[in-house]
C-alpha cells in the first residue's frame, strides 16, 4: 500500500465515539495509577500534613464561637484538604496539569482563612456578592505592618513567624500559575509519552503539594497559636 492509499485509509477510519473516547481515556489513567503504585508511598508525608488541616478545621470551628463567617472559613480548610489529595490522585494518574490547578487554589484558600478571619466585610463580599479573590491583594494584607501588629495583639500570641515564607509566596504562586496558562513546555498531549505516569513528574507535583502545606501551615500557625502543635509542631 502506497502512501496516498495509507492516507485515504486514515480518512475513512471510523472516528470514535465519545464513550469509546473517554473509556480509553479511562483505561489509559487506571494503567497509570496501577504504574504509580511503588511510588504513591512517597505521598505519605504530603497525605498526613494534609489530614492535619482537617483537625485544624474543627479547632478554628470551635473557636469561631458565634461568629458564622469564621465558623464557614473553618469548613474551608477541609476543602483545602481534599484538593490536596486530589491532586496527588490526578498526578498518580499522570495527569500533572490539573493537579498543580487544584494546588494553586488550594494556596489561595488556605491564605483566604486567615487573611479574612478578621475581615468578615470581605468575606461576606467574597461569599455573597461574587467577589473575586484577588492573590496580590491577599498577599499584600498578610505582609503589611497592621496585620502583622494584630498577631502580635492576640490573647495568645504566636511564636511562629511567616516572614520568611511570605517572602517565597509569589514565587510559588508564580510557578503554579505558570502551569495554569498554558505554556508550550506544559503541554500533556506532546511527544510519545502524553498522558503518562513519569515518576520526575510525580515528585515536582508532590514539591509543590509540600510548599503549599508548608505556606498554609506556617500562616495559619503565626496567626492562631492553637495550630502550632497540629500544624507546626
Amino acid at each position: 500500500m502506497n502512501s496516498s492509499e495509507e492516507s485515504f485509509e486514515a480518512a475513512d477510519a471510523r472516528p470514535r465515539t465519545v464513550e469509546e473516547l473517554l473509556s480509553a481515556l479511562h483505561l489509559k489513567f487506571s494503567n497509570n495509577f496501577a504504574a504509580s503504585q511503588q511510588q504513591i508511598g512517597r505521598a505519605s508525608g504530603v497525605e498526613r500534613q494534609a489530614r492535619s488541616l482537617c483537625t485544624a478545621s474543627n479547632l478554628l470551628a470551635k473557636s469561631a464561637g458565634d461568629s458564622e463567617h469564621q465558623r464557614e472559613l473553618a469548613k474551608c480548610l477541609d476543602e483545602v484538604f481534599g484538593d490536596l489529595i486530589c491532586a496527588i490522585y490526578l498526578s498518580c494518574c499522570g495527569m500533572n496539569v490539573p493537579a498543580r490547578m487544584l494546588l494553586r487554589r488550594s494556596l489561595e484558600l488556605g491564605l483566604v482563612v486567615a487573611a479574612y478571619w478578621d475581615s468578615p466585610v470581605n468575606y461576606w463580599t467574597w461569599r455573597e456578592h461574587d467577589g473575586d479573590i484577588k492573590f496580590s491583594t491577599i498577599s499584600a494584607h498578610l505582609r503589611s505592618d497592621g496585620y502583622k501588629t494584630m498577631c502580635k495583639k492576640q490573647a495568645t500570641v504566636s511564636e511562629v513567624d511567616c516572614t520568611d515564607i511570605l517572602q517565597t509566596l509569589d514565587t510559588l504562586y508564580g510557578d503554579l500559575s505558570n502551569v495554569v496558562h498554558p505554556k508550550l513546555y506544559n503541554f500533556s498531549t506532546a511527544g510519545a509519552n502524553s498522558y503518562t505516569f513519569n515518576d520526575e513528574d510525580f515528585g515536582k507535583t508532590l514539591s509543590y503539594a509540600a510548599r503549599v502545606l508548608s505556606t498554609i501551615s506556617t500562616v495559619l500557625s503565626a496567626r492562631f497559636a492553637i495550630l502550632i502543635p497540629i500544624l507546626h509542631p
